[in-house]
């Protein structure tokens, strides 16, 4: 499933407020995605249950890092057999 954190019956400005690990913890919420996956480099405002399913991005370097496109290769694999 794709789509928007973001849209266009929500407050803007309250959303905007939110750190990026409420807003997309609350589009999780709203969807209720079977599966998931959020990369991210601000490791800010993600709640406790996004814990396996969040993974903190290198700040320059991205998903390139080795650790963090390890762990991403493993999360992919994981979300496959689901």
């Amino acid at each position: 499933m794709l789509g928007a954190t973001f849209h266009s019956r929500m407050n803007e400005v309250k959303f905007l407020e939110l750190p990026r690990g409420q807003q997309v913890w609350s589009d999780v919420q709203r969807r209720k995605p079977r599966g998931w996956l959020a990369l991210d480099d601000d490791g800010e405002g993600w709640p406790a249950e996004s814990a396996g399913h969040f993974i903190h991005t290198h700040e320059t370097e991205g998903i390139s890092d080795p650790q963090v496109l390890s762990v991403l290769k493993e999360r992919l694999e994981f979300l496959s057999r689901c």
